[in-house]
């Protein structure tokens, strides 16, 4: 049986779980897929985040963790090896497992690409920094030095300069400073050190400075550098998503996955949050975004949820499609049904359940009792429900069937719907009120999902039958 979540959240960082936690709050049934390899994973601590200042990382997910699960959503270690469409919803997959949901939060962040610099990578988020916010109250008053890679390396200077009066920058592979920002770097008694740096040195107590090309030494207590972002956008690839550069001015600092204020990208139902949207978020700026995010899929799934419910209510008073048996099931049964789904013909009453146009024939493969196997294009690519229609007069035509499963999973037997008659009245019109349908058979998910009513089947994935009612358990 596959398992379906209203959303799948792949990133276990602050931006996911913020996302996650404002979805579970909203009854939603989420999911969070954690590979465990932060970008802060090196820092100590971390700052500038409102009440939670100088926690280091680890606590703060470990928190976020909680949260999720305490409004009851699921939390899991493990790494998304692919992301696809199918039919109207994505599948996840997740080493040789997949599940299915109807929307995605992607806060899979990014990786910083330092300079080749011997000594550089080693010291890496302990004491080579990169952001003033982050890390600029620990190292005030030291002797810093800011690695020159490209134009940010002006910036940084004056913004580490506010911390410190022993600023230093290292030109290394950069232009030599000139016009208005050398006389800034001048104002502000930043001297400027011409060659490139060869290594960076430490010993048992940390960083103690970097060598040039020649042999000269400069003493230093921490390294300020300018890491290109990259954003981890590689499972967003074959949805259609790419990255696009970040700049600052003409020089490019990364590259980011571009989006919408609340996260939405260009792909319908998918949305990014945190470091893989915007490569200059802290981790509490990447939690509120993952906020917004939360908030902005739980309005759209809800306006799915009104349109299909008002679809159906549309068809109900104009009696195009009988009632079924299968709306008064309880939320949470846990149970596995043949449900009666399509007319005795094999097309859906706006032809829509075999995913193509109104009309249109599914494929179909004769069974050889005067029916029809009706697979369709979803059954191809995992395990997901077949469904049969039965055709012409037999006695099996147009009998309801359902299947009960307790929770102790014993087979109740089947309990027919008697009363025959073919569901297709007239050719390829939808079954007049009162008919019996055909027979079909969609397996419901044994999992308890809080809501799958949406503008897709819940069963067979394939768009909403106009006919069939594919949402056979309430919203909860």
């Amino acid at each position: 049986m596959d398992e379906i979540y209203d959303v799948v959240v792949v990133g276990g960082g602050a931006a996911g779980l913020a996302g996650a936690v404002a979805l579970a709050r909203s009854c939603r049934s989420v999911l969070v897929i954690d590979a465990g390899d932060p970008r802060n994973a090196r820092a100590g601590q971390v700052h500038s985040f409102l009440t939670r200042d100088g926690t280091p990382p680890a606590e703060i997910y470990a928190v976020g963790r909680g949260e999720v699960t305490r409004y009851g959503g699921r939390v899991e270690t493990g790494r998304v090896t692919a992301l696809s469409r199918d039919g109207g919803r994505f599948r996840v997959q997740i080493g040789s497992r997949s599940v299915a949901a109807r929307r995605l939060l992607v806060a899979t962040g990014l990786r910083d690409e330092l300079p080749e610099v011997p000594g550089l990578a080693a010291r890496w988020g302990i004491d080579v920094l990169h952001c003033p916010y982050c890390h600029g109250w620990e190292v005030t008053g030291k002797r810093l030095g800011i690695l020159a890679t490209g134009p940010a390396a002006i910036q940084q200077a004056l913004l580490f300069r506010q911390l410190s009066p022993h600023v230093t920058l290292l030109q290394h592979t950069s232009a030599t400073p000139a016009g208005e920002q050398r006389e800034h770097l001048d104002g502000l008694g930043i001297a400027v050190t011409e060659g490139e740096v060869e290594k960076v040195e430490a010993d048992a107590s940390g960083l103690t400075g970097v060598r040039l090309a020649g042999g000269r030494r400069v003493p230093l207590d921490a390294v300020i550098v300018a890491p290109y972002m990259v954003a981890r956008a590689e499972l967003l690839g074959p949805l259609g998503l790419k990255p696009a550069e970040a700049r600052l001015g003409e020089h490019p600092m990364g590259t980011r996955i571009e989006a919408d204020p609340t996260g939405a990208t260009s792909v319908p139902g998918v949305w990014v949050a945190g470091n893989i949207a915007d490569i200059q978020a802290h981790v509490m700026t990447a939690a509120a975004s993952g906020l917004a995010a939360g908030a902005a899929i739980n309005l759209d799934l809800v306006l799915a949820d009104a349109r299909h419910s008002a679809g159906a209510h549309r068809h109900r008073a104009e009696g195009s499609r009988p009632a079924s048996a299968a709306h008064q099931l309880p939320v949470d049964i846990r149970m596995q049904a043949d449900v009666v789904a399509f007319k005795a013909t094999g097309r859906c009453g706006g032809g829509r359940c075999g995913g193509g146009p109104a009309g249109e024939q599914p494929p179909v493969q004769q069974d050889g009792r005067g029916g029809h196997e009706q697979h369709g294009a979803q059954r191809d690519q995992g395990n997901l429900p077949a469904w049969r229609v039965t055709a012409g007069n037999h006695p099996g035509a147009g009998r309801r069937i359902w299947r009960d499963r307790g929770e102790g999973g014993g087979d109740g037997g089947d309990r027919r719907q008697q009363g025959g008659g073919d569901a297709c009245q007239d050719g390829d019109k939808p079954p007049q009120a009162g008919a019996r349908p055909g027979r079909c058979r969609a397996r419901m998910s044994p999992l308890r999902v809080r809501s799958l009513a949406g503008e897709v089947c819940d069963h067979c994935f394939s768009p909403v039958c106009s006919w069939f009612p594919c949402s056979s358990r309430s919203p909860g």
